[in-house]
């Protein structure tokens, strides 16, 4: 099970990979039976699109410093993913 150890909203200053856009993909490729609005849909296809998949400098974006077991990493994803994401409950609670 995944343990978020700090979560925090940061403005970029670098250029990052963004971990959600490619859980947004996953997970909409899966065949899900879920309605999503039109803003929603057009950010998926820009990420299908044009591999929108960098978080730009800039740009606002969420942090996580995660543990599953013996693993630490850092999930990164932009805010625009991150609210399509929470909103049709995407996160699986393995």
């Amino acid at each position: 099970m995944i343990n978020v150890i700090h979560q925090s909203w940061q403005k970029a200053r670098k250029r990052y990979w963004c971990d959600g856009s490619e859980y947004l993909l996953n997970e909409v490729e899966q065949g899900l039976d879920i309605v999503f609005s039109f803003a929603e849909m057009r950010v998926i296809a820009e990420i299908k699109r044009f591999r929108i998949n960098h978080i730009q400098i800039g740009e606002t974006y969420i942090r996580q410093f995660n543990t599953d077991g013996g693993d630490v990493w850092t999930w990164r994803c932009r805010k625009v993913v991150w609210d399509i994401l929470v909103k049709h409950n995407l996160f699986n609670n393995d």
